[in-house]
């Protein structure tokens, strides 16, 4: 297994690899990348896998890459501490994970009732976005590479139908993040919130008839 910096310097030159030949078996870099998600999961979970197996086409030979689902090597939550401290190659996760320690990365999550993927993704690549994102981590000795996009985001996800606000009273929500600022705080107030978890439990207990989830 690699260092952080070593495997992100060499997943940030991909494509100086493309042109080349595959490389000799002791060649190959063996990358492992813990989603935060169940692979299974839609969106977020297979686009994981998704971009796994692009890199290993993409690489020639020169990556030969696993992407392990939610929890098999570490909790959702620790990806970013694991990858920090070496022990995992990379993580493919939500920066809002860690919100609660540097506030500023909630820009970078998924913002709801936020701005559209065009203007999000103007702001990312042409606003200093990522610039300001990358030196927050650079900080903690961590490289982040954007590898999708959720903009702007609805009020949850819920297994009853909503037609007013008194339908919230009762229900027991779980929220994904931290931020203290969520603009759907309305909705918490309404209902009996727990603490926050990786949204990939969230979405797995949406699947009983006792919980909803609220983003």
């Amino acid at each position: 297994m690699t260092s952080v910096n070593r495997t992100i310097a060499l997943a940030g030159a991909l494509l100086g690899c493309l042109a080349a030949s595959a490389p000799a078996e002791a060649d190959t870099v063996k990358l492992e990348i813990q989603s935060a998600w169940p692979l299974s999961m839609p969106a977020s979970g297979t686009n994981a896998e998704f971009l796994g197996e692009q890199l290993n086409a993409a690489s020639g030979g020169a990556f030969k890459v696993k992407v392990y689902s939610a929890g098999k090597l570490v909790p959702p939550l620790q990806i970013f501490d694991a990858v920090q401290q070496g022990t995992l190659d990379a993580g493919y996760t939500s920066p809002l994970y860690v919100a609660g320690r540097f506030p500023a990365v909630q820009l970078f999550g998924g913002v709801p009732f936020g701005p559209d993927a065009i203007t999000y993704t103007s702001w990312m690549y042409d606003g200093g976005g990522r610039e300001i994102w990358s030196e927050i981590y650079a900080k903690q000795g961590v490289v982040t590479i954007p590898c999708g996009l959720m903009d702007s985001e609805a009020g949850g996800w819920y297994n009853f139908k909503i037609e007013s606000v008194d339908d919230f009273k009762g229900a027991v929500l779980q929220r994904s993040d931290r931020r203290r600022d969520n603009p759907t705080r309305w909705i918490l107030q309404a209902a009996r919130l727990n603490s926050g978890r990786p949204s990939s439990d969230i979405w797995l207990r949406t699947r009983t008839p006792i919980f909803v989830s609220v983003v």
